[in-house]
């Protein structure tokens, strides 16, 4: 699978989490409140896989390994960033 192919699975799920109004509830982080996605993102680049959950934190860089088992793991039904997958760390 291609970095580009890789990544739009993955945005798939980004997509479903940030439209679900359960997984996607506001909470109170540092005073705000936020939601866990907004205007989420994925694409792949030739060093690897950039993913955004947060529109104004940023993209998250994963290499293709990384990237797969993250992947792999929202395939399985699991909810959550790369970090909760504990990938790429």
């Amino acid at each position: 699978m291609t970095n580009k192919e890789i990544a739009a699975r993955i945005l798939v799920h980004l997509t479903k989490f940030e439209a679900d109004p359960i997984i996607n509830k506001e909470t109170k982080r540092g005073g705000m409140l936020l939601k866990p996605y907004c205007n989420v993102n994925a694409y792949g680049n030739p060093k690897g896989i950039s993913i955004c959950y947060l529109s104004f934190q940023g993209v998250n860089q994963l290499n293709k390994e990384d990237a797969e088992k993250y992947l792999a793991w929202l395939d399985k039904g699991k909810v959550g960033t790369h970090r909760d997958a504990r990938v790429g760390q």
